[in-house]
């Protein structure tokens, strides 16, 4: 009789443990920081969206092979958390075009 009432907890206490463990601690909030290829001379078709790097600023920084201001060669870009892009520099075939870098 002992060994049944140790087994049932044990087995209650495995249960709580694994239900404690698989849920989740932190839910998190998504949200549409930006629209690329929204505007005249945007950016669109960022290479590598999932690799984006956040800055001690706190901006977003990536590059995409479209858009930009000079011919649409691709750009450098920076988006705040507040879902301004601006471009930071604008490739023309002299100085590099279409960037497929993170």
């Amino acid at each position: 009789m002992r060994k049944l009432q140790d087994s049932a907890y044990f087995v209650t206490a495995l249960t709580v443990i694994l239900a404690a463990a698989l849920t989740p601690a932190y839910g998190q909030t998504f949200s549409v920081l930006y629209n690329f290829g929204s505007k005249a001379s945007d950016t669109y078709s960022p290479a590598y969206s999932g690799v984006i790097a956040q800055g001690r600023d706190r901006n977003l920084y990536g590059t995409a092979p479209s858009g930009g201001a000079i011919n649409g060669n691709g750009a450098v870009l920076k988006i705040t958390p507040a879902g301004v892009e601006t471009v930071i520099y604008s490739f023309d075939q002299t100085h590099g075009s279409d960037p497929l870098a993170a």
